[in-house]
């Protein structure tokens, strides 16, 4: 499993989980980007996102 998914801690795994659904709600529904979806912040270094 861990080849699958890495060895990412589980509240740091949470934390971008939930800010990258607010960021991508945000840039849908209300019409805010958000850099999130638009770069490599450096919050999350492991996080890619690619359009």
């Amino acid at each position: 499993m861990t080849a699958l998914v890495g060895k990412v801690d589980p509240t740091r795994s949470v934390r971008a989980q939930r800010d990258y659904v607010a960021a991508y709600f945000d840039t849908t529904l209300r019409r805010r980007p958000n850099r999130l979806l638009t770069q490599n912040p450096p919050e999350f270094p492991e996080v890619h996102v690619r359009w």
